[in-house]
This record gives structure tokens, C-alpha cells and sequence, in this order.
């Protein structure tokens, strides 16, 4: 496989940003499990990984005309299971700055958003984020890196 080939414009699911979306959603995983054990600076570090390859992914999709419907739909399934398996593991860890209400609200508001963007799609409409929701994102994202390193620091 050529660097030209990873670049050219696709409707083929299986290309470079939902690779990177998979390898996401594996280290997603593998946050809540580390958090779980009290290893706050190998999770703060796969956090940080695949915060940062979101960003990536979302480049290269925009950049190399890859954006198909299967990243259309992994894509924020990984961005909401990145977060949900970081705020839901932080609640169980005293002085995490996390609370089960909290948490409760912003899966909530995931779940709405996803049911509303399934719904205008699924009749044609185009949902795609806009910038407030990347802002919003990017304002989780450093709630739990500064949440981990507190943890990791006191460890």
C-alpha cells in the first residue's frame, strides 16, 4: 500500500480516518480499564493519544475527500464512548472532580444529540458538527486530562 493510495479520495469504508477512529475507540477502552486500576498516568497518555488523533482523522477525511458514511457515524460514536469511558471511570475515583449527576447530564445530552442527528440524516438533512460542538469537546477533553493528571500527580 502506497502513500498515494492512502491518500486518494474514497468512498471505500475501510481508509485511513476510520482506521484511526478504530485504533480510538481500542484506546477508549483501554482508558476506563486504566482508570479502573488506578494507572492515571498510562490512561492520561491513551487519552491524550486519542483526543489528539480525533483531531487527525477529521483532517484527513476533509483533506483526501475520504469522509464516507461509515466515519459519519463511527466518528462521534468514538468521540462520546472516549468521553463516557473517561467521565464514568472518574466518577468511581475520590477527588476526581467527577460526580455520577454530572456525568448523568452530559451522556444525556450526547444521547439527544445522536437521536436528533440519526433523525435529520435519516430524512437528508446534514447534521455534521459545527464549531461550538468541537469548542465543547475540546472543554471535556481538557476536564479529564486536567482530572488524570491531578490523579496521576497524587499517585
Amino acid at each position: 500500500m502506497s502513500l498515494r493510495s492512502l491518500t486518494q479520495p474514497s468512498d471505500y469504508n475501510w481508509n485511513v480516518p476510520n482506521g484511526l477512529s478504530l485504533v480510538r475507540l481500542v484506546l477508549a477502552i483501554a482508558v476506563g480499564v486504566l482508570i479502573e486500576l488506578q494507572l492515571f498516568l498510562p490512561a492520561l497518555i491513551c487519552f491524550i493519544i486519542a483526543a489528539s488523533t480525533d483531531f487527525i482523522d477529521g483532517w484527513w477525511a476533509r483533506r483526501f475527500k475520504q469522509i464516507t458514511k461509515l466515519g459519519r457515524i463511527l466518528d462521534p460514536f468514538v468521540d462520546k464512548t472516549i468521553i463516557g469511558a473517561a467521565m464514568i471511570a472518574l466518577v468511581g475515583v475520590p477527588g476526581s472532580g467527577f460526580a455520577a449527576w454530572i456525568v448523568t447530564l452530559v451522556i444525556s445530552r450526547e444521547l439527544l444529540v445522536t437521536s436528533l442527528r440519526g433523525m435529520i440524516e435519516g430524512s437528508g438533512g446534514d447534521f455534521s458538527a459545527k464549531q461550538l460542538g468541537k469548542w465543547k469537546m475540546v472543554a471535556k477533553c481538557a476536564a479529564i486530562i486536567a482530572s488524570l493528571l491531578n490523579r496521576a500527580e497524587s499517585h
